[in-house]
């Protein structure tokens, strides 16, 4: 199929398996690549281009404005799903560690006045998270604990929409900062 552009594929591929088949022949390494750029590693770089071609495949019915192209379009979907796996990850290491304290132990040199305090704030991150309303403790606490690589995938492992573990997420977070503030106060 050389010769026909991305776009003659993808609305071939409505029909035709592999106009899609060769559509993602054409862009996994890209996509590879580009993931790699932006600094993930071979195998998150992959899980990056395989999702990013599954939801090009799942919305290829979809109209697209005209001015967008393909080009675009992928390295939109791609850059998208980079952030949020930065920001997933991000919130992940932040919310295990205060709910878990799974920061590594200190060295015995350390005063003991260090690790109290150390152990003091992360027995009050818990206790914050125990006031959260249910939803917002439940989604805190599963981007704590989950594998999910992405916010969607972990939304979808609770059975949530996108926007309603996004929306408890950030309740959740500026809940936690109100109650850390009361709490200094």
């Amino acid at each position: 199929m050389r010769g026909v552009s991305d776009e003659e594929l993808l609305a071939s591929a409505l029909s035709d398996p592999d106009a899609f088949a060769e559509l993602y022949r054409r862009w996994f390494p890209r996509l590879v690549d580009y993931a790699e750029h932006h600094g993930l590693q071979r195998h998150d770089a992959e899980d990056i281009a395989q999702t990013t071609l599954l939801r090009v495949w799942e919305h290829r019915g979809r109209p697209r404005p005209a001015t967008v192209a393909f080009t675009a379009y992928v390295k939109r979907i791609a850059c998208n799903l980079i952030v949020d796996r930065g920001r997933h990850c991000q919130m992940r290491s932040r919310v295990h560690q205060y709910l878990y304290d799974s920061r590594p132990e200190t060295p015995r040199d350390v005063d003991v006045l260090s690790r109290l305090v150390r152990d003091e704030a992360a027995a009050a991150w818990r206790a914050s998270i125990a006031q959260l309303p249910g939803r917002q403790r439940l989604a805190l606490e599963h981007l704590a604990v989950s594998d999910a690589e992405t916010l969607n995938t972990a939304a979808e492992e609770l059975g949530w929409n996108l926007s309603t573990f996004k929306a408890h997420v950030h309740r959740g977070r500026r809940s936690m900062a109100h109650l850390a503030h009361k709490q200094r106060h």
